[in-house]
């Protein structure tokens, strides 16, 4: 699984294929079942996609254990996304919510949610693809336990992030800001009350962050609000996703978003939303010397940023 993550696709195989012949002369098919859902998500990664078909469909018949039906059932919801059979694909995730909600694993649910809420999106019905992206959030949200990066995964990578990104971009794409910079917000805040409960080793404590309406009325006559928000930016998936070849391009649609900054203006007579042109992948530190901040100070680079925002 390491070396799927790191997109060494023919190492993982071999060990994925050991590892299917040991419990194969054990006698033990959940357990093989479980390789051979790895060996579909290998597959898949790599655009094969009817093997990945293939072994998913043989996962399911092996596996006793629902709780990793589950994770087969999105699975498959993924390829036929990848494959353009948006229909298939929101019948596969439906097997997969309903499956989770019998069994009481609610922690696959935002990942199930979200994935509905992209086949809808896809379909062009962007009021039913909200709805879902709201219960998605609204499923993160009701976790205590601290979310981290790598945490809450959506399918084989990303971060619960990419929830509120969704619901940020369909908003903006439905000429709705002040609906938008209520998500950013909301995503700003559950990741500092994670953050806060991570260090102290508490649960994340319920957050309440400020809408563009309350934001609005609160601001003095006369006063703006500037704020921003990056969306697609790298995290523990990177070299995955880096890995992924051209022939799985259907799949990487599904699994990569576009990097943007988005920068909300509020006033006490609107909120305003656009996206500025600058790449926030380029802001992002690529070795230990430029994770210091203070990169940022010297004058020259502060006008360029400037300019840029």
């Amino acid at each position: 699984l390491l070396c799927r993550d790191q997109g060494r696709w023919d190492e993982a195989i071999a060990h994925l294929e050991r590892a299917a012949a040991g419990f194969e002369h054990e006698g033990a098919d959940d357990y093989r079942g479980r390789v051979w859902n790895n060996l579909g998500e290998v597959a898949m990664l790599c655009g094969r996609y009817d093997e990945a078909l293939r072994r998913f469909t043989g996962a399911l018949e092996l596996m006793a254990t629902r709780v990793y039906q589950v994770d087969v059932h999105v699975n498959i919801g993924l390829v036929r996304q990848a494959q353009g059979d948006e229909a298939g694909a929101l019948e596969a995730y439906g097997a997969a919510r309903a499956l989770a909600e019998t069994i009481g694993r609610a922690d696959s649910l935002p990942l199930i949610l979200y994935r509905i809420g992209h086949a809808e999106q896809r379909l062009g019905r962007a009021e039913d693809a909200l709805r879902y992206y709201q219960l998605a959030i609204e499923a993160i949200e009701a976790r205590r336990a601290p979310l981290r990066d790598e945490g809450l995964l959506i399918g084989l990578m990303g971060r619960w992030q990419l929830v509120y990104e969704a619901a940020i971009g369909l908003c903006l794409e439905r000429g709705d800001p002040g609906a938008a910079f209520g998500y950013a917000e909301r995503a700003r805040a559950r990741a500092f009350a994670d953050m806060l409960a991570r260090r102290h080793e508490l649960s994340a404590p319920p957050v309440a962050p400020v809408g563009a309406a309350e934001a609005a009325a609160r601001l003095p006559a006369g006063d703006l609000l500037i704020a921003f928000f990056a969306a697609g930016l790298p995290g523990p998936e990177a070299a995955l996703l880096r890995a992924i070849p051209e022939a799985a391009a259907g799949l990487r649609s599904c699994l990569a978003a576009e990097p943007r900054l988005v920068r909300f203006a509020v006033s006490r007579a609107q909120v305003t939303a656009e996206i500025r042109a600058i790449n926030p992948q380029s802001l992002q530190p690529t070795t230990r010397f430029q994770a210091d901040g203070r990169r940022f100070l010297p004058a020259p680079i502060l006008r360029r940023l400037a300019g840029a925002l």
